[in-house]
């Protein structure tokens, strides 16, 4: 599956736009624009600003030049630069507000924002509103290149920017020139809501072409998608065509619900004909589809490879909490230490999906969690054949008869080891290479998954999460760890229980799902949470708490009780710094890092 665009420049990559006009400056200039601004003014102060979106766009500027709109106050028009306007990395030309609050640029019909053959630039601190999604036709904001010769233009900031009322994209990174395209983008604490086709995303005419994409920190919901539309719109944030891009720290939510093409359909947060993507620490809920396909959660698509999903939470969606699907080069990608609660709301979707050729992929310590519908989901599904796949230490939980796996015939070097297959009421169900299983050991037997050299592993016991199907909306992707439903108890059977990863795997990433080191006791833990006694929290240096030079750690525990703040620079090893005594319930300890030190965490330890 790949995102379904019309590219608006069909026609105009063999030339850039016109412009109006030409101002030269040798050193770098900061223009204001203000609606009681005149644009007979040099627009250099706020005493004598331009006036209009039509003066900037008569303006070619240079690298470190900055365009500041008025703060609360409104523009018509689209904000337009070309080939002639060319910024740095190091210093882009800068399009913002100045003042109290952010302006808005109101495109009405046509584009908020439009970028045409140029990077360097960054645009921060604005709304751009379109008429609408059912009128408008055009993209919020606009990246697009088409020039010749395989090049890559560098540096596209997008920040604190809200866009809604688009009928294409609210912000579209695109080109269309075989590898052409952008390097070097971010696009972070963006609002995009209420367009048409999709929230955030990015495209171009070949896989793995624009590089070192980075999007945190964004929402995107009420993305509906285009009833009209034969290929799949509405999704809330995908990545198309990139390499080495990370999306983390983002909400995707009520989008789709208007896609209603008939062979493939939006998700929530996903990528697609791209490698050595990341995604991690998001939240995607409540996202559907308006036919039978997709509507989901997170999507390694067509021809995604080297790939992870990690630390992430998806919940209430049409389609799969977590797919992977298709293409001739889906491979060697990872799904771990995520949450899937009550996906598959329709049309036979499973917590965790597979479809078409993947190969090689990894899956452990997720933990699924699905109450039946009429929707028939599974917690896992394989459909059609896979080679090498590999689950390990997930909690796979049923209610009312949801069924725990179903795979189809045609799998090649598909292993299950060390999993937990819950049922509540008894109602145990597998159906494996097209035959029904109601118990784990029949089709332990019949299938030799869940074995080593002949002794059984794995398990079919109650896990004892603390309260699994309530872990609720948080609509905050940096809230994730109070998601302690799907935690586990101190008497959970799952502890310890896991196989071994470093058996099978070099690296398994440092935390569990709220942060925890792995490997507490004697083992692994099975699913998404790493028990221990006396972990109360883990912070990274560089973690938001990381501030003016110091770090400012917070735990919470029982009053009167001693703990140890400790630091380790590996999450193996750990040194105790001070010992505290909780008299409030919450332990608050500053720390100015040792210089030089390239990463330090720290944990409460109750003593």
């Amino acid at each position: 599956m790949r995102f379904y665009f019309r590219s608006t420049f069909a026609s105009l990559s063999v030339f850039t736009f016109l412009t109006l006009g030409f101002v030269s400056e040798l050193d770098a200039a900061t223009y204001y624009v203000s609606p009681n601004g005149n644009d007979s003014n040099n627009g250099l102060s706020t005493s004598a600003p331009w006036r209009t979106i039509s003066k900037v766009n008569g303006v070619n500027f240079a690298a470190g030049d900055r365009i500041l709109f008025q703060g609360d106050a409104t523009f018509a028009g689209t904000i337009s630069l070309d080939a002639n306007d060319r910024g740095t990395s190091s210093n882009p030309i800068i399009v913002s507000s100045y003042g109290t609050g952010r302006a808005t640029i109101n495109a009405g019909n046509e584009t908020g924002f439009l970028a045409f053959n140029t990077a360097g630039i960054t645009l921060s601190n604005l709304k751009f509103v379109g008429a609408g999604a059912s009128v408008n036709t055009k993209d919020g904001v606009n990246f697009y290149t088409g020039l010749s010769g395989n090049v890559k233009l560098d540096g596209i900031t997008i920040d604190n920017v809200e866009v809604s009322g688009f009928g294409k994209c609210g912000v579209s990174v695109g080109s269309w020139n075989n590898q052409t395209g952008y390097r070097d983008v971010r696009i972070t604490n963006v609002f995009a809501h209420d367009n048409l086709h999709a929230g955030i995303a990015t495209y171009a005419q070949v896989p793995n072409v624009h590089s070192n994409v980075y999007v945190g920190s964004c929402v995107a919901y009420n993305n509906f998608g285009n009833p009209k539309s034969s290929g799949n719109t509405g999704s809330g944030i995908v990545l198309g065509n990139v390499i080495n891009a990370t999306i983390e720290r983002c909400v995707a939510y009520s989008n789709g619900k208007n896609n209603f093409a008939p062979t493939e359909g939006p998700v929530g947060i996903w990528a697609y004909d791209s490698s050595y993507v990341t995604i991690q620490y998001n939240e995607a809920y409540s996202n559907r589809t308006g036919s039978g396909k997709d509507g989901g959660g997170f999507d390694l698509d067509i021809n995604v490879s080297n790939s992870i999903m990690q630390y992430n939470y998806s919940y209430d969606n049409d389609g799969a909490g977590y797919l992977l699907c298709c293409g001739n080069d889906n491979r060697d990608n990872v799904i771990r230490y995520n949450i899937s609660a009550n996906d598959g709301r329709k049309n036979g979707y499973a917590g965790i999906h597979t479809y078409g050729n993947i190969t090689g992929a990894e899956i452990y310590n997720n933990t699924v969690y699905l109450t039946q519908t009429n929707g028939s989901p599974r917690a896992v599904l394989l459909v059609t054949g896979t080679t090498n796949l590999r689950f390990l230490n997930n909690i796979f939980y049923g209610v009312g008869g949801a069924r725990l796996l179903e795979a189809s015939s045609g799998q090649s070097g598909l292993v299950f080891l060390g999993n937990n297959y819950f049922a509540t009421n008894g109602s145990f169900s597998i159906r494996f290479n097209n035959v029904n299983y109601s118990t784990l050991d029949s089709w332990r037997n019949a299938s030799g998954q869940e074995t080593v050299s002949g002794v059984a592993i794995g398990s079919g016991m109650d896990p004892k999460l603390v309260a699994p199907g309530t872990g609720g909306i948080l609509n905050n992707a940096y809230g994730l760890t109070n998601v302690t439903a799907y935690k586990l108890q101190k008497d959970s059977p799952m502890i310890d229980r896991g196989v071994n990863l470093n058996t099978y795997y070099s690296t398994t990433g440092l935390t569990d799902f709220y942060g925890a080191p792995l490997m507490q006791g004697a083992g692994f833990d099975v699913g998404v949470h790493e028990w221990t006694p006396d972990f109360v929290q883990v912070s990274r240096l560089d973690a938001p708490l990381f501030k003016d030079g110091v770090f400012s750690f917070e735990a919470i525990g029982p009053i009167g009780a001693t703990n140890a703040v400790q630091f380790s620079t590996d999450l193996v090893s750990w040194a105790t710094l001070t010992n505290i005594v909780n008299t409030t319930g919450t332990i608050t300890f500053e720390d100015i890092p040792v210089k030089g030190t390239t990463r330090k965490y720290f944990r409460s330890k109750q003593l």
